[in-house]
Formats: structure tokens, sequence, C-alpha cells
């Protein structure tokens, strides 16, 4: 009985550890007085019970502790009732189906457990098999903004580190098969095999920290691209500042010359210098949209291209007041217009010297699109120019930062990017 029970404390223990890594997420504590009462009760509940009750009631209040135990852990953090309800109720049913296979396994090895060290290998094969499924599970539908990496990074870490509870399920599996002629107590087995669940345990928050870090590194990347903009947004200004003064001194002086004009009458002269200044005024801005930060990024833009004999074609519909913050959507434009402004550049073809931009929100979703024309000589340097362009990069890493969809496409010899962010509603102007 004792040994038994020693045996539900281990199991309790490490249940709460895996549960913890499943649910774990940044807007959530586990560590509070009232979650640690909640669970030490449960796993005293669970230690006890075989004290007490049958063996077939025992399991089923065991059962019922585990489950328990996952609720708890979830609701910490702050799951909603139904994700709690359904992830415990997969987590309970995977330990029972796991359970009940590796059984049919042993049986049909014709293998019998017999000894502690025995039992002690039978549940830590349970419990790497446990840690596999719930890190895949984690990473396949559980995604949170603690543990989002990019679909690739995110397959290769997860084939990389599955690689180390596969080999210690193996090798746990293989000690099982030796201990069929071993003694009823092997102290080099049970170390070993607590060797092997560390770690395991270990790998996977080792996973959890490199994702973190990870995410900082894409807030720096974010923060980078952002000061960028900054410090062209200033050098704009200073230009500004210094057209601004000259405006200044030339208006003095043409004021002062249409003063003389008015004075002798001269009034054709005054009226031909005036349409002049109103034409100079009309050309200086363009409106493209509400939004005075978009509205100054694309004029600058279209200022560029305009220089470089590029035609650019901008439909901006979107409300100043949505979800995804300006200054987000005014990186990703002015990097996709920089690419797209380049590519023109590079493409002697004068008559394909156009870039088409459409930006509009449409059903809650935020549709951007752009098009341009480019050489397709380039082609074969085109896939390493998108590997090291840092432009595509930020872009691609905005994007998946926000949840948002993006997909470029050649068709001929134009190139297309399209991305789509869900969700965006109107916020309230206060």
């Amino acid at each position: 009985m004792v040994i038994n029970a020693i045996f539900h404390l281990y199991t309790s223990v490490v249940n709460i550890v895996i549960v913890n890594y499943f649910f774990r997420q940044k807007n959530g504590q586990l560590a509070t007085p009232k979650n640690i009462g909640y669970l030490s009760f449960l796993v005293f509940i669970e230690c006890c019970t075989h004290f007490f009750v049958s063996e077939s009631y025992a399991s089923l209040i065991t059962l019922t502790c585990s489950l328990l135990t996952s609720l708890i852990i979830s609701s910490s953090y702050h799951y909603s009732m139904k994700q709690c309800i359904f992830w415990s109720v997969t987590l309970q049913s995977i330990g029972i189906l796991l359970e009940a296979s590796l059984g049919i396994v042993l049986i049909s090895l014709k293998y019998q457990i017999s000894s502690i060290s025995g039992t002690f290998l039978f549940i830590n094969l349970l419990t790497i098999s446990s840690i596999i499924i719930i890190f895949v599970l984690k990473q396949l539908f559980l995604k949170t903004t603690d543990n989002w990496l990019d679909e690739q990074t995110q397959t290769n870490w997860i084939l990389k580190l599955s690689i180390i509870p596969m080999i210690s399920l193996s090798l746990l599996l293989l000690q099982l098969l030796r201990l069929k002629e071993e003694p009823l107590f092997d102290l080099f087995t049970i170390l070993l095999t607590l060797g092997f669940i560390i770690i395991t345990i270990t790998s996977l928050y080792l996973y959890t920290y490199i994702s973190e870090q990870h995410l900082q590194m894409q807030d720096i990347n974010l923060d980078r691209v952002r000061f960028q903009s900054e410090l062209k947004h200033l050098e704009n200004v200073k230009e500004n500042q210094l057209s601004i003064r000259a405006l200044k001194h030339d208006l003095h002086n043409q004021n002062i010359v249409l003063l003389g004009l008015l004075e002798q009458k001269q009034y054709a002269k005054a009226k031909q210098l005036l349409n002049h200044n109103l034409n100079l005024l009309d050309g200086t801005d363009t409106f493209f949209t509400n939004d005075t930060i978009l509205n100054y990024l694309l004029n600058q833009k279209a200022i560029v291209a305009q220089k470089n004999g590029i035609v650019l074609d901008i439909h901006c519909l979107i409300p100043t007041n949505i979800s995804l913050k300006t200054e987000v959507i005014s990186v990703i434009i002015g990097n996709l217009l920089d690419n797209s402004i380049a590519a023109t550049i590079r493409n002697q073809n004068k008559a394909e010297k156009q870039i088409q931009l459409k930006v509009r929100l449409f059903k809650n979703q935020l549709h951007i699109d752009i098009e341009n024309f480019f050489d397709p000589k380039e082609l074969a340097s085109r896939s390493q120019r998108k590997k090291d362009g840092l432009g595509i990069k930020n872009v691609q890493k905005i994007v998946q930062q926000y949840y948002g969809l993006y997909q470029q496409t050649i068709d001929n010899n134009i190139y297309k990017v399209s991305i789509i962010f869900s969700n965006i509603v109107l916020v309230s102007q206060q």
C-alpha cells in the first residue's frame, strides 16, 4: 500500500508538471495559494484513496482527481470554460488510451510486471509517451502568443525536440523488457528512469524558453524596423522644414512683386502670378487616406516613384479607427512599396514601369494587395534576393506576429503580394 501511494504521489506531481506545460501562457499564473491548496488536496486524495476503498473505486477517484487537476490548471491560465473542459477530457482520454495500448504491447510480448522497478518503468513509459503527444498537440492546436513560431521553424523544432523523448521511450522499453529476470528492486533502473524523465521534461521547457527568446527577437526586429521608419520620417520632416523656409522666402519676395503689380494696376500679370502659386500649392500633396501618417508615407513613396518615372496607382480605403495600429500598416506598406519600386527601377522596359497598390477593409478583413512588373531575367537571382532581403523578411514576420496571411505569386512577369488580416474591427475614438 505504501509503495502504491508513493507511485501515485509521483504520477500526480509529474501530471501537474506536464499539464501545466500544455496550458501555460503569459496571461495567467498557477502558483497562487488557492491553486496550490486545491492541487495539494487532490494529490493527497489520490495518494490516500487506496488505503480506504477497493481498487476499482480507487481507479475512478484517481481519474476524477486527474481531470479536476487539468481543469484547475487550465482555468488558472484564463482559458474559456469550453476550452478547459474539452482539453481536460482530451488529455485524460489520451492517458487512458496510452495505458491500454502499452498494456496490450506488453501482453503481446508475454511480459508481466512483477517488480517495483518494472512498475516504475511502466509508469515512466506512459509519462514519456504522454509528453510526446502533448508536446505535438500544444504546438499544432493550442497556439498562443507564447509559443508562436513561424511554420518552418516550428516544424523543425518539433522534429528535433521529439527525438529526445522518442529515444528515452525506446531505451525505457528495452530496460523494461530486460527486467524479466531482474530482482524485485533495482536502484540503478529507478535512477536511470528518473534521469530520462528529467531530460524529457527539461527539453519541453527548453523549447518554451527558445520560443520566448524567438518572440523577443521578433519584437526587436519590429522595433528596429519602426526605428528606421522613424528616422526616415525625421529626415523627411527636416527636408519639409527646409522647403517651408524656402517657400516662405519665395512667398515674401512674390508678395512684394504682387504688391508692385497691383500698385501699377497690372492686374493680368498679378492674376497670372497668383494662378502660378495656386498650381504649386495644389501639387504639393495628394490625398490618399484620412490617416495622416499613412497619407504622408504614401505621398513620400509617390514622390520617389515619380522621380524614377514610375506610375504608382494607389487605392487606400480604410478608416482611421481600426484595431490594427497604423504604425504596423505603415511599416508593411512602406516595405512593400520599397521592394516594388526597386524592382520596377531595375526593369528596363519603360512600358512596364507601373505599380498598383490596393488597401481596403471589407467584412472585418484588411486586404493589402500590391503588384508590379519586373524583368523576367531576374528570375534566376530572384529566389536568392528574396532569401537575403530584409524587407520581405520583416513584412513576413510582422504579418505572422499579428496572425495575418501572406501570399506572394508570380504571374508571367508580374510580381504580386497579397496580405489579409482577419478580425479587424472599428474602435471608438476618445
